[in-house]
């Protein structure tokens, strides 16, 4: 059976976009039929995010867009958007007759998430872990000192090249061999679409004295230190 007006359809803005990166703002535009045959009925939609319904109004997100004699928008502002925020969205009209529609888009975040983590308090190296997610690998990772320069593998630092854990990939930095000079903010920076894209995290080691302790056998002198 025909719908007794035009079903919704759901449209994002930009609209040149497929994956966005966090922190971006992204607008959802819901169109839907309120007419027919000369009579005006109100049908408003409601939304779901990946199955889960939710009301977008509490959040003071929700606006009336365009409207026509025909047909009304509601618009659905994502500020600043997370991981959180990705999944699929569907806008709902339940019609008159028992009849619904719905429109749909799955909105694809880009991000990364820094971890933090030592190897252990009997141990001379720290390490951190780097997380990134969205719909693909990033083109390039990179691990950066405080003057933007490059991290690369040597006797200071072992890098473990990008791994897929689904759903996210993983790199990690060891540091080596501790000591004042290693004390800095560490960078890694992921970058998509031949650097149209990017996303940072920061963490910062601090090497704050050195720890005795023995196992019995033998007596240990290493680096104690912090990650923040």
């Amino acid at each position: 059976m025909p719908l007794p007006f035009s079903g919704p359809q759901l449209q994002h803005e930009p609209n040149d976009m497929t994956a966005f990166q966090e922190g971006a703002t992204v607008t959802l535009s819901c169109t839907y039929g309120i007419s027919v045959n000369g009579i005006t009925k109100e049908n408003a939609p409601y939304w779901t995010l990946s199955e889960n319904e939710f009301t977008p109004e509490q959040s003071g997100r929700l606006t009336d867009g365009p409207s026509t004699a025909t047909t009304k928008t509601q618009i659905y502002t994502i500020e600043s958007i997370t991981k959180d925020d990705a999944g699929k969205y569907k806008c709902e009209v339940d019609y008159d007759n028992g009849l619904k529609s719905d429109a749909e888009y799955t909105l694809v975040v880009r991000y990364l998430e820094l971890a933090t983590g030592d190897i252990g308090s009997r141990s001379s190296k720290a390490a951190l872990t780097c997380l990134f997610g969205g719909d693909k690998e990033p083109d390039e990772v990179q691990w950066l000192n405080p003057q933007g320069e490059k991290i690369v593998d040597g006797a200071n630092f072992n890098i473990i090249p990008t791994n897929f854990l689904n759903p996210e990939w993983e790199t990690k930095l060891t540091v080596k061999n501790l000591r004042a000079s290693s004390s800095m903010e560490y960078k890694c920076k992921a970058l998509w679409d031949s650097g149209l894209q990017e996303a940072t995290g920061t963490a910062a080691l601090l090497v704050t004295g050195r720890t005795c302790f023995t196992d019995n056998t033998q007596i240990y002198d290493i680096p104690s230190h912090e990650i923040e």
